[in-house]
């Protein structure tokens, strides 16, 4: 299953200059573009034809969401400058956060003091600063750490208003509902052991355990079924991978290596060394071949043959040869490539609709993508860099 890129997040706190609209022949090799610049990149933000719509000037660059993106406002010197933009480059909501989320159910999440609460989108606190960490809102709910002091912190629920709905008694590590559900855990000591190991379940919105954990691991409902692991609960490699519906029955054997989650109606999965996918009544409808595989959006899924990653439909056919250094699962109709450490953009047909001139890119989100470009000082020290 695809891991986070933890360069590409370390790059990614936030940003601001004045909003400028420029072209694409704006080069990210500009002396003015580094002067005085003190960090490894700067960030703008590109539209579908691959022009530069927000000038390359940010710190680093937050995706879009209901029409705003955070970002550390240029000028404003940290920890307070965290700021959000509209699509013009217009800040609406000014500085005065550490850190913030992307917007998500009419509130983001915004760290002041180190404490974090939630904002409208006229920037108005609808719940105070006060938790040690928080997720963004998923199905009216929002998982909170408050600070109780203690090195043990256990996670809860809050509602819009901010009332705790589920009181922090588990641990989350996904911190989402979907299909009214979320995955927690619980540690569990055998005997007089040291070590505690984590058992997975899930609850519901009221916060009863309606799955119990039995589980060594357990990720979000997605399209009516979640992957579990089965297996040991010391040993974070053993176990196998199988699916359950929403009243806890493995529905798909855990026979996998390991899986992804089910989206367009097919899960990737790992058998024998090699990736296929299954439907969701546990068939493999795309036989395992392939030594990496991503999800399937906009009916194309990225898998990767002899180290290079092109697209499959859903028959398992491959539409798009495999050619790419990287590849991204597409998003509002076009798809991340990487290719000699430079991102463009393919559409459905494997046309590179916008040229691989970025060093770092994300995906598009309501019509624009962040992109980035690493400063010369940076690409001499770290030759070897991937994004």
């Amino acid at each position: 299953m695809k891991r986070p890129n933890l360069f590409f997040a370390f790059l990614l706190p936030v940003l601001l200059l004045c909003p400028v609209l420029v072209s694409s022949a704006d080069k990210a090799d500009d002396k003015e573009l580094w002067k005085g610049a003190s960090l490894p990149a700067r960030w703008g933000f590109i539209d579908k034809t691959g022009k530069l719509v927000l000038k390359p000037q940010f710190s680093s660059s937050a995706r879009f969401s209901e029409g705003l993106a955070g970002v550390d406002a240029p000028g404003v010197y940290p920890p307070y400058a965290g700021a959000y933009i509209d699509n013009m480059g217009k800040i609406v909501i000014k500085p005065q956060f550490q850190s913030q989320h992307p917007f998500s159910e009419g509130l983001a999440a915004v760290q002041v003091k180190f404490r974090w609460g939630f904002i409208n989108r006229t920037g108005e606190f609808a719940i105070p600063t006060q938790f040690f960490s928080v997720s963004d809102f998923h199905e009216g709910l929002a998982w909170v750490t408050p600070d109780d002091g203690t090195y043990d912190k256990k996670d809860g629920c809050i509602d819009k208003t901010g009332k705790m709905v589920i009181e922090p008694r588990f641990k989350s590590v996904y911190r989402k509902f979907s299909d009214g559900l979320s995955p927690v855990y619980l540690e569990h000591k055998e005997g007089n052991s040291a070590r505690a190991s984590q058992r997975h379940g899930f609850i519901d919105k009221t916060g009863k355990m309606v799955i119990e954990p039995i589980f060594s691991q357990a990720y979000p409902f997605s399209e009516g079924l979640a992957q579990v692991r089965v297996g040991s609960f010391d040993d974070l490699n053993a176990g196998l991978y199988g699916f359950i519906d929403k009243t806890g029955k493995l529905v798909i054997e855990a026979h996998f290596q390991d899986a992804s989650t089910f989206s367009g109606g097919l899960a990737a999965v790992k058998k024998d060394g090699k990736w296929g996918f299954v439907d969701n009544s546990g068939k493999m409808v795309i036989q395992p071949r392939f030594s990496k595989a991503g999800c399937f959006a906009d009916g194309l899924a990225p898998v990767s043959e002899a180290g290079k990653w092109g697209y499959i439909d859903r028959n398992g056919q491959i539409v798009v040869q495999p050619r790419f250094d990287k590849a991204d699962p597409f998003s509002e109709g076009l798809a991340r490539v990487t290719l000699q450490q430079k991102s463009g953009f393919i559409n459905n047909t494997g046309q590179m609709v916008i040229p691989p001139e970025f060093d770092l890119a994300g995906s598009f989100r309501e019509g624009l993508c962040a992109v980035g470009f690493l400063s010369p000082e940076f690409k001499r020290k770290y030759r070897y860099w991937t994004n």
